[in-house]
């Protein structure tokens, strides 16, 4: 499943939680996102995880120059188009893969935060580059909508468990089993639905249309669960797959709603 297909609901709920000052900006910040900052990060990984297969030496040589061409593209239309500090919160973005991907360093010897810094990244500061790009805020909106940008954090967080639950080293070096993969993303599911009802409070149809479109995805996930309690080799690839699917879609298809009812 394409990366930004899997984090295309942080931009779409972050969009319909923004007072947009310019329609414009709206495909401006999706290609700096979804075209070049994403795509960039998929690089990174691949060049420094050692748990993924690696390019060869002169695959390398080719992706570093891409990759270096499209950070000059992202930050310069970033400049350009916004402004000097919204360039530099996409530096910051790409600043940080790194820190959890490199698996010589020292955050990403630590599972839990390499996991923590990594759900962070994609949910919370991701939502935050969105609202700062379409909303024209400034630095002091990183609090804004914080029920917003942890609960995106934390449905990623508890796809990301899922989508390794089919392989067995991953689930060991993040000294999970699968049992407990399932407990900690239900856990931060519950959690992430009850900062939907902080932050719907004022609204609370778009609550309940929330709950409709996560009910599909909710659902497999607990048919999927029980079948994993009784025989772990259902813990499979496909399984994997199809709940992350199901869950990108459902939230997309949600974010979409809110959209068009705005």
């Amino acid at each position: 499943m394409p990366v930004s297909l899997f984090l295309l609901p942080v931009f779409l709920f972050a969009w319909s939680q923004t007072q947009v000052e310019n329609d414009w900006t709206i495909g401006v910040v999706f290609a700096i996102l979804h075209l070049l900052l994403i795509p960039i990060g998929g690089g990174i990984v691949s060049l420094y995880d050692r748990n993924t297969a690696r390019p060869s030496k002169s695959q390398c040589t080719v992706l570093l120059g891409l990759m270096t061409f499209m950070v000059i593209i992202a930050l310069t239309v970033s400049y350009l188009f916004f402004s000097l500090q919204f360039a530099l919160l996409c530096f910051v973005y790409l600043l940080a893969i790194p820190l959890y991907a490199h698996s010589g360093l020292g955050i990403r010897r630590i599972p839990v935060l390499g996991f923590l810094m990594f759900i962070f990244m994609q949910g919370y500061f991701a939502y935050y580059l969105v609202q700062y790009g379409l909303g024209g805020v400034d630095y002091s909106s990183f609090t804004e909508h914080w029920q917003a940008k942890l609960s995106c954090s934390l449905l990623l967080g508890a796809v990301y468990l899922l989508s390794l639950n089919h392989n067995r080293d991953a689930i060991q070096k993040r000294q999970l089993g699968y049992r407990a993969s399932f407990l900690v993303s239900a856990l931060f599911i519950g959690v992430a639905e009850v900062l939907f009802y902080l932050l719907f409070k004022s609204n609370p149809r778009s609550f309940w249309v929330l709950q409709l479109f996560l009910f599909p995805p909710l659902a497999y996930l607990i048919y999927w669960a029980m079948k994993v309690w009784n025989n772990t080799s259902e813990a499979s690839l496909l399984h994997a797959m199809r709940i992350t699917v199901l869950s990108s879609v459902s939230l997309g298809l949600c974010f979409i709603s809110f959209l068009l009812s705005r």
